[in-house]
């Protein structure tokens, strides 16, 4: 094989795995979007009403959490 044929495979391949990638990377979105669709959601988790609710779902509430007396 000469070198320019060696670079010219070597290019396509480059381009396949890109493309995979891309496919890939894409699916995951699709996959991720389409699950969030059908797992119901706790309401409370996006609009928190109360400061209970704000509470309940902050990532900080453990370290914070007073034991109530």
């Amino acid at each position: 094989m000469s070198y320019f044929e060696t670079m010219m495979a070597a290019t396509v391949n480059v381009h396949r795995l890109r493309r995979l990638t891309l496919n890939l990377i894409s699916s995951f979105i699709h996959l991720h979007l389409l699950l969030l669709q059908t797992i119901p959601f706790p309401q409370a988790m996006l609009f928190p009403q109360t400061n209970e609710d704000a509470t309940i779902f902050s990532p900080f509430s453990a370290f914070f959490h007073r034991p109530s007396s």
